[in-house]
């Protein structure tokens, strides 16, 4: 299992807790990395990928320092600055901005109905004139429903 030190979405207690729990788990925390540490640090991936098929994963937590000096490399970064531009971009999105107004809006105007009458609602109100279930299957005998079934 692979972890960084400043991970705050997945904290290291959480990770040691889980190593805890697997069975001939080997947890890496290396030091100073953050979430995402696929993503945005793919040679310690890469490293520890290697050293698991040949057998010596259990030797990676007592290297976790040198790893965690292996450079960044450049595809590492772009992907990193990608993502914070894509996520940058959804936040600001027009569709999202809609989207939200429009659950906005939705919201003021239950409200709205709430306080202009005070009856408790559950889904939707019955419609004026609205057809029986005896007008929309009648049985052949006059005055007697027939079953929905």
């Amino acid at each position: 299992m692979l972890t960084g030190s400043q991970d705050l979405v997945s904290p290291p207690r959480i990770a040691r807790a889980l190593a805890e729990r697997i069975p001939e788990a080997q947890l890496l925390e290396i030091p100073g990395a953050r979430h995402s540490i696929l993503d945005t640090r793919s040679r310690i991936l890469q490293v520890a990928a290697r050293w698991s098929a040949c057998g010596a994963a259990h030797q990676l937590p007592e290297r976790a320092a040198e790893l965690a000096a292996l450079p960044v490399s450049a595809t590492d970064l772009a992907l990193s600055r990608g993502l914070q531009i894509a996520l940058a971009a959804e936040r600001y999105s027009p569709w999202r901005l809609r989207l939200e107004s429009a659950r906005a809006e939705r919201a003021r105007l239950q409200r709205e109905r709430a306080r202009s009458d005070p009856r408790p609602h559950r889904g939707r109100l019955p419609r004026a004139n609205a057809p029986t279930r005896c007008e929309l299957r009648p049985s052949r005998s006059p005055g007697r429903c027939a079953p929905l079934s």
